[in-house]
């Protein structure tokens, strides 16, 4: 389990962060052009929720001309390294590893001995 010294940000505190006082916008403003709630667009900016498919699309194609680096594929992207590293904050319990039928009889580790020279 890796865990990374420092989270990355939630993207939509990311934006709130780096992308967004450059706009020089208000909230309200942003989540009208975005066509979606006030209320929506805070709780993302504010980190409370999640970037989903729909969400990523709108975001892609409001920043198209600003930042087109920003795609859905990118927000959805920052979204699973959040997601990721808040889950591997823990250890992963409950969880037995899958063992293939044909080597369920097979006693690990294998020895084979010493090595014979191929000739």
């Amino acid at each position: 389990m890796s865990r990374t010294p420092r989270p990355p940000k939630h993207p939509g505190v990311w934006f709130y962060d780096t992308l967004f006082p450059p706009l020089q916008i208000a909230v309200a403003e942003a989540a009208k052009q975005l066509g979606m709630p006030r209320e929506t667009f805070s709780r993302f900016i504010n980190g409370h929720t999640r970037v989903n498919a729909a969400m990523a699309c709108r975001l892609a194609e409001w920043l198209r001309l600003y930042y087109p680096t920003a795609t859905a594929e990118s927000w959805l992207q920052r979204q699973a390294e959040y997601d990721l590293w808040q889950v591997r904050q823990k250890p992963v319990v409950g969880v037995t590893p899958f063992v293939p039928q044909r080597h369920r009889a097979v006693q690990y580790p294998l020895d084979f001995g010493p090595l014979e020279p191929m000739a």
